[in-house]
């Protein structure tokens, strides 16, 4: 052998036991023994309508077994779900609606809870966007792939492909009254450009919804045609109900949809519109026990006589986290995102991954580095019991973070192409130790679109309207190679719904799948004196391709040399940013490749939070019976009132001739209309909120309010704040900007 080609080759064996000695530590770690949480749709980074119902789809497996699951919605508990099993269930599935009530980021959160009150979550982005909808399938037209035909969201808007419908609008030719006109649903296959079911060729005003007793056009002095005249209704531009002022409310339990917290569940107007199934007060979603009555303060569950060490008011044999304060509202845990953050990471303990499997072993101990052999995935089939219309998967392996593939394009025989996504051309690479156990893992979905609730209206894949989800099961096996080796298996799913399953058949192959043209480069990022340095292996040779092209976040950036094993980043990227980096190798021309291998794993970096500008606004003073305040009082009446907000070091005082009743909500600007306060606060910052409110009277001023609180940086999100004092509340609206 020449001395250069000894030196090159000792100098990549080198690379790549650098890499596996710090890979190897990550793709072996432990899987934490806490719930597994999937949220299956939406997808991350989807693109919603503003006010669009939108089906989220979440499921929770673990053992021990999942007793609750909750959605959060940017720091709000929306909807939960606890299970009335002793021990829980697995897998638990939460199915619930969501309209984005404003344009912008939305943080979707699911966390699930076990028996042994192990907690673990997923959370996602979805950028709400306003827009027309002109087809008034729920889609927004710069969404909408068919922006003039009524669709399907999970078909991009576009109605569903079916034989005999060769308008294609979704309505089969058999029911069409108008076979060769793409049209609605409602008006019977016919087009009806105003949406109210009646089909523009016998609508007198085919531009304006109106009413069959009046040929489509609406009433006279009843702009939304929903029977209440305009001057009586609060919201003439809306369909409404009479009971409602003319409003919508589409739960139909006489609250507002623009004042119900729950409005797809119908509920009381005491709890704004959300459900209390066992009349306790407390709504289902903020309830442990929500089929046993028990008292707000202990989250629902009846009082006992069990301590609590934390002192938060939740009871330790009711509180989801017993040794760390919450409230009530969320079962004694604090929000996701909150709670304590003993390495200061900003990544809260409950929320910390498990134990390092590695941990205390010495990686660079003599012969240590060698035991680390390249692996290689390829998914060949996939192929389902039933028919969807949407099908997709999350995979894992050795314990790594779910990685969501597809929606799949269907084949023929209740076949799906999971190739495309990991096959030969698109498989995934990995390192491990040698003759140590790889677990592959597979949990699947199904959706059948135009699906009509059933009647139990219960259980998973069983409601839904248009929509309905199925667990197609879990797939896990276990891999032992030697190197080199192949191992192709077929395997069935386990644990789905009743009569929902899947079947894959993939390979494991060490050093690599010899089917593969070019194989996948492995990588790492590694860090130190301030640089930023990707290194990476390649079981080739460097004279057989042009070069290496690097990808962030999905983009091709730029090509490298085929001889580097590493680039160093001369620029950090701004704050804020998470950058997702692979590798390819290449032959030919990097824009326009001959041939091109399969991406590498992912190299993450993620830089430092940004600092914040945060706006706080005072909004409303919801008063309570003020009788425990004034107990010699008989007619409640407080005022005129005095007193000061604070925010970060800014406080402002007000004086106001405004007098307080018991049960209302004020707003606080007909008190100062200095109600709001902006600060920028690094990413590690407090926050001091403070508020004081006092009645002026001829005797001896009373304090209605007077409470403060710092809220540590993990806690400053957008988001409603409450602060409760002497029976009365402040509410408080954050509002969180990263700054460049």
């Amino acid at each position: 052998m020449k001395r250069g080609c000894l030196i090159g080759s000792l100098i990549i064996i080198l690379v790549v036991c650098l890499i596996a000695a710090i890979a190897g530590a990550v793709l072996l770690s432990a899987p934490p023994a806490k719930p597994f949480v999937l949220i299956n749709a939406p997808r991350n980074g989807e693109q919603i309508s503003v006010g669009q119902t939108t089906t989220i789809h979440a499921t929770a497996r673990g053992t021990p077994k999942i007793k609750r699951v909750e959605l959060w919605v940017d720091g709000q508990l929306l909807d939960a779900q606890t299970s009335n099993v002793s021990g829980g269930v697995s897998p638990f599935p939460l199915t619930t609606n969501w309209r984005p009530p404003t344009p912008g980021a939305h943080t979707l959160v699911v966390r699930a809870y076990d028996a042994n009150n192990a907690s673990s979550q997923a959370a996602i982005n979805i950028e709400a966007v306003a827009g027309n909808d002109r087809d008034h399938d729920g889609v927004p037209d710069a969404l909408d792939g068919c922006p003039d035909q009524p669709g399907l969201t999970t078909n991009n808007g576009c109605p569903a492909p079916m034989t005999g419908d060769r308008d294609g609008d979704g309505v089969p030719d058999n029911a069409d009254t108008c076979p060769d006109q793409p049209g609605t649903l409602l008006a019977n296959g016919c087009p009806d450009s105003d949406g109210d079911g009646i089909a523009d060729a016998s609508d007198a005003c085919p531009r304006e919804p109106g009413s069959a007793e009046r040929n489509g056009c609406p009433t006279p002095g009843d702009a939304d045609g929903d029977g209440v005249a305009d001057a009586s209704d609060a919201c003439p531009r809306d369909f409404g109900r009479a009971e409602t002022g003319g409003c919508p409310d589409r739960d139909a339990d006489g609250v507002r949809d623009s004042d119900d917290a729950c409005p797809d569940a119908a509920g009381s107007a005491g709890l704004r519109g959300c459900p209390d199934r066992d009349g306790d007060g407390v709504r289902d979603a903020a309830d442990l026990c929500p089929d046993t009555p028990g008292p707000a303060s202990n989250a629902g569950c009846p009082a006992s006589s069990a301590g609590d060490r934390d002192g938060d008011g939740v009871r330790d044999d009711t509180d989801l986290r017993p040794s760390e304060p919450g409230s009530a509202d969320s079962g004694g845990a604090p929000p996701p995102g909150g709670g304590a953050d003993s390495d200061r990471d900003g990544v809260p303990d409950a929320e910390e991954p498990g134990e390092d499997a590695l941990s205390g072993l010495d990686l660079f101990a003599p012969g240590y580095l060698f035991q680390f052999t390249p692996i290689e995935i390829q998914a060949l089939e996939f192929q389902v019991a039933q028919s969807y219309s949407q099908v997709y998967c999350y995979a894992s392996v050795a314990g790594h973070a779910a990685e969501r593939i597809g929606p799949f394009s269907s084949l023929s025989g209740r076949r799906w192409d999971i190739a495309a996504f990991m096959g030969p051309l698109n498989s995934r690479t990995f390192l491990a130790l040698v003759n140590q156990p790889l677990q592959v893992r597979l949990d699947c979905s199904g959706i059948v679109s135009g699906s009509r609730e059933s009647p139990s209206g219960t259980g998973i894949g069983e409601g839904g309207g248009s929509e309905a989800y199925f667990d197609l099961g879990t797939m896990t096996r276990t891999h032992t190679l030697a190197n080199p080796a192949i191992d192709e298996v077929t395997v069935e799913s386990s644990g789905g719904s009743a009569g929902h399953s899947f079947r894959v058949k993939y390979r494991v192959c060490t050093p690599g799948c010899k089917t593969a043209v070019l194989r996948a480069p492995s990588i790492t990022l590694l860090r130190g004196s301030g640089q930023h340095r990707l290194a990476w292996a390649w079981a080739g040779h460097a004279y057989d391709i042009n070069g290496f092209k690097l990808y962030i976040n999905g983009n091709y950036m730029f090509s490298v040399s085929p001889r580097s094993t590493n680039y160093l980043f001369r620029d950090v990227p701004p704050c804020g940013r998470r950058l997702n980096i692979q590798l390819t190798a290449y032959r030919g021309n990097p824009n326009r490749p001959d041939q091109e291998s399969p991406r590498s794993n992912i190299a993450t970096w993620e830089t430092a939070p940004c600092p914040r500008t945060v706006t706080v606004s005072f909004e409303r003073f919801e008063t309570g019976n003020l009788r425990d305040a004034f107990p010699e009082i008989t007619l409640i009446d407080v005022g005129p009132v005095y007193g000061s907000f604070t925010a970060g070091d800014t406080r402002r005082e007000f004086d106001s001739p405004l007098r307080f009743l018991p049960n209302v909500s004020h707003p606080i600007v007909l008190l100062t209309r200095h109600n709001d306060f902006t600060i920028d606060l690094n990413s590690d910052e407090s926050l001091y909120l403070a508020a004081k409110i006092k009645d002026r009277d001829p005797f001896e001023d009373d304090t209605l309010f007077d409470f403060n609180v710092t809220l540590p940086a993990a806690e400053i999100y957008t988001r409603e704040y409450r602060m409760s004092n002497r029976g009365n509340t402040v509410l408080i609206r954050l509002t969180v900007t990263p700054r460049p």
